[in-house]
């Protein structure tokens, strides 16, 4: 809980986007390097979070969040497909 209340105190609010996102059958999503901190609740479902450098995915299921704040690339998805780029499918 510390390190929430410590990231959460530091930065000013400049600007925030919302992004929902609801997804079917097998997907692959990789997400570039970013700058700024991402906040994520999952409302169904389930799928795994894989960071870059880390050894393993962690499953995120039904009621769970994180929070993403060392800007290093990620990849989240339910099934061993080929990876869509993030950037591309949302700005579309």
């Amino acid at each position: 809980m510390a390190a929430l209340l410590d990231s959460l105190s530091v930065p000013i609010v400049q600007r925030i986007m919302s992004v929902r996102s609801e997804s079917t059958g097998p997907y692959a999503l990789q997400f570039r390097a970013y700058e700024h901190a991402k906040f994520v609740a999952v409302l169904r479902g389930r799928f795994d979070l894989q960071l870059e450098r880390e050894s393993r995915p962690t499953r995120l299921r039904r009621g769970d969040c994180y929070m993403l704040t060392n800007g290093r690339p990620y990849c989240v998805f339910n099934a061993s497909v080929p990876e869509t780029d993030a950037t591309t499918l949302f700005s579309t």
